[in-house]
């Protein structure tokens, strides 16, 4: 699927929290299903990249602070698509330069981008945003 969302992260008992409406409860990819072991939540919608990220990092889950989403592959794409709502979200992808990062400091080598993304439309694209189809 080529679609853009926000979600958070928090490693271990990772939380991957997409920034929209609150669902009911946080769902684990668990590793006995081949995932991670990351837990992904829904929380209220932020306007901005920074103002999601902010909100991210001050959300608390078994004892671990978030962070917004990093989806490193197709797989784990899938399972949030498969499991959360597929409302417009952020991600934990910055730009610098012309490179793409993660907040979390993971390699930038998983992509799913819409056609003609990333186009960095008015010269002003630096962060990484799902919206549904």
């Amino acid at each position: 699927m080529n679609k853009k969302f926000t979600i958070y992260i928090v490693l271990g008992t990772m939380l991957f929290s997409l920034a929209q409406v609150s669902v009911a409860a946080p769902v684990q990819w668990t590793l006995a299903s081949g995932g991670n072991g990351h837990w992904y939540d829904e929380i209220d919608f932020c306007e901005t990249w920074t103002s999601s990220n902010a909100d991210a990092q001050n959300q608390i889950f078994n004892g671990m602070l978030g962070h917004l989403a990093t989806i490193t592959s197709a797989e784990e794409n899938a399972f949030i698509w498969a499991n959360l709502s597929a409302n417009k979200r952020w991600l934990g992808g910055f730009k610098t330069g012309a490179d793409w990062n993660w907040v979390t400091g993971e390699d930038f080598t998983f992509t799913n981008w819409a056609p003609v993304e990333p186009n960095n439309l008015g010269g002003y694209e630096n962060f990484l945003q799902f919206t549904p189809d």
